[in-house]
């Protein structure tokens, strides 16, 4: 059976594990994130006393999703050479990363980017802007480089520029991004672009993906699988 690892932003792995349709043919793995932050609670600053944990789970995230690479492609009901990670939004990074570092085959980035400080940014400025106005620039940049430098946050545009001719990879995009500034986006297509990877492209319309949005995250699946069997990772034949 061919293999589908799926990482989404903070979600657990079996909210994330129940958005896949129950009839995609494939063996379907995740798991949660060794961190747990409070999501809409507290400031940036207090946020920021969570870095120890966040750069400690980094880490971890990485080397775990190697040990279950290596697990799954070692079972014989697996087919090693039909292994796909999906990272959507904040677990984009990790599926870039991963797929370079342990080679698997199949590569979805949906909603991802490069450039990660400049996201990091971003996020800290539209969260610090109504309270601190022309401040929030300076600080966002201050707080920024602080947890990319303490985090020892990688750069997964290194990795996707040195994907081989064995990697498959789609990238869906959003249309109206308001996470992910243009320049991010276009540092991950110019670090694929210059890869040997075979690369295939989609947009959604409208913005980030988020929790709650069904329609746009029933799409965005769709839009996988449909990609997954035009790659041969699952036959037509399977789905009986």
């Amino acid at each position: 059976h061919p293999a589908v690892m799926v990482f989404a932003g903070f979600e657990a792995a079996g909210y994330v594990l129940d958005l896949l349709p129950p009839t995609l043919p494939v063996v379907k793995v995740s798991f949660d994130y060794p961190y747990d932050p409070p999501r809409r609670a507290g400031g940036v600053i207090e946020a920021m006393g969570y870095l120890p944990q966040a750069r400690d789970a980094i880490q971890m995230t990485l080397e775990a999703i190697g040990i279950l690479h290596r697990k799954l492609a070692a079972m014989p009901e697996i087919d090693a050479e039909r292994i796909t990670i999906a990272g959507v939004s904040l677990g984009a990074p990790f599926a870039t990363i991963a797929a370079q570092r342990y080679d698997i085959p199949g590569v979805a980035i949906i909603h991802g980017f490069g450039e990660v400080p400049v996201v990091i940014r971003n996020i800290m400025h539209r969260r610090l802007e109504r309270n601190m106005g022309r401040w929030a620039m300076p600080v966002s940049r201050l707080l920024t480089s602080i947890a990319v430098w303490y985090g020892r946050v990688p750069t997964p545009e290194d990795y996707a520029r040195r994907y081989s001719v064995n990697h498959r990879v789609l990238v869906i995009d959003a249309s109206e991004d308001h996470l992910v500034p243009d320049s991010a986006r276009q540092a991950l297509h110019d670090a694929l672009g210059a890869s040997q990877a075979r690369i295939s492209t989609s947009v959604t319309p409208g913005g980030h993906v988020d929790e709650g949005q069904d329609e746009l995250i029933a799409d965005i699946l769709q839009r996988m699988a449909d990609w997954l069997q035009e790659e041969g990772m699952f036959t037509t034949a399977m789905q009986t």
